[in-house]
């Protein structure tokens, strides 16, 4: 069968088609830095091209193509945001983004992208039942949940067959006010790793019909790591930077991932050039990115085997893959 990326993260949820990434991410170098120092922002990727959103006290939104090869070319500035956004999480549905809430805010913004990958003008799209940051967004077969951050609800809301959110409602979970955690979806579970002041990791299953269920506690972190990037492949998981304790921190941890889709052991990983925090990642056909960070504009860059610069959405996997989980669409 074949899967159709259709709504998520598909720059850093891969589970679903990316095979290929079983090791240790090696080979750490810099690249082109950004305009400028941007942190707490969201990243997401179009058709060949990179989007950085928003970040701490700005509205700025900066963009760059991705070549044939997987290589992020020259930034520049696309349109601006509405307000000031930061903390906040961005998902695509079809052709369209949103902006979920962020810091003070419950305002969800949403644009459509063009064939091109273009993103056009920003409005305001309703919002959240209540204001929801340092949380993350998971997106099952046709809902969104906003789980963690700074409240101890979970909100979701359906997704519609042209991509539109829908009405919000308010679920509760075990995870409850875990600030600056990071979430991943695997073949039919959903994982909330980390955070400030816990290296808790907390599963759910997800049901056929992309219904997230009850919560329960797994296999801790060595030590407690928030505002890290997560990128989750078909058989491993990689952590990648944060915070740890009160320090910046270059580690990236890793584990496997067998194939009922659960995460193992957690370990060391080849480390990043530099200690990056409140960064966004995200990858392309052959590379990973980490983008800004909280001390410089600088961007870390390393080879990344079967990720996709999300141009072409469908990908063979195996026959025990059957639900629709990780973002995808089942296509006949």
């Amino acid at each position: 069968m074949t899967v159709n990326i259709i709504n998520g993260q598909p720059w850093r949820q891969q589970y679903a088609f990316n095979t290929a990434q079983t090791g240790d991410i090696t080979g750490w170098t810099t690249s082109t830095s950004l305009p400028a120092t941007i942190f707490d922002s969201q990243a997401i990727v179009t058709v060949n091209r990179v989007y950085l959103f928003g970040g701490f006290a700005h509205k700025n939104v900066y963009t760059a193509p991705i070549d044939s090869s997987g290589v992020v070319g020259a930034w520049s500035s696309g349109t601006a945001l509405p307000a000031n956004v930061f903390y906040s999480q961005s998902i695509v549905t079809k052709s369209r983004v949103y902006l979920l809430g962020g810091t003070s805010s419950a305002t969800i913004y949403t644009a459509t992208f063009d064939s091109s990958g273009n993103i056009g003008t920003w409005g305001a799209a309703g919002s959240l039942p209540g204001v929801k940051s340092t949380g993350q967004a998971i997106v099952t077969k046709n809902r969104v949940y906003i789980i963690g951050g700074n409240s101890a609800d979970v909100y979701t809301a359906p997704i519609g067959d042209d991509g539109i959110i829908g009405t919000w409602s308010t679920e509760s979970s075990i995870v409850g006010a875990k600030t600056q955690g990071q979430a991943v979806l695997t073949k039919n579970r959903v994982y909330f790793i980390g955070g400030s002041t816990s290296a808790s990791v907390y599963t759910a299953p997800v049901s056929e019909e992309g219904i997230i269920g009850t919560w329960s506690s797994t296999t801790s972190l060595p030590e407690y790591v928030y505002n890290s990037q997560a990128v989750v492949t078909r058989g491993r998981i990689y952590l990648l930077g944060g915070a740890v304790g009160i320090q910046y921190s270059p580690k990236v941890y890793t584990a496997p991932i067998d194939s009922d889709g659960i995460i193992g052991t957690w370990a060391l990983g080849t480390a990043l050039p530099y200690a990056v925090t409140d960064s966004q990642v995200v990858t392309t056909s052959s590379r990973v990115y980490l983008f800004g960070n909280s001390q410089n504009a600088a961007i870390y860059q390393a080879p990344f085997a079967g990720g996709s610069n999300d141009s072409d959405h469908s990908w063979e996997v195996p026959i025990f893959w059957t639900n629709f989980h990780g973002q995808t669409e089942i296509l006949a």
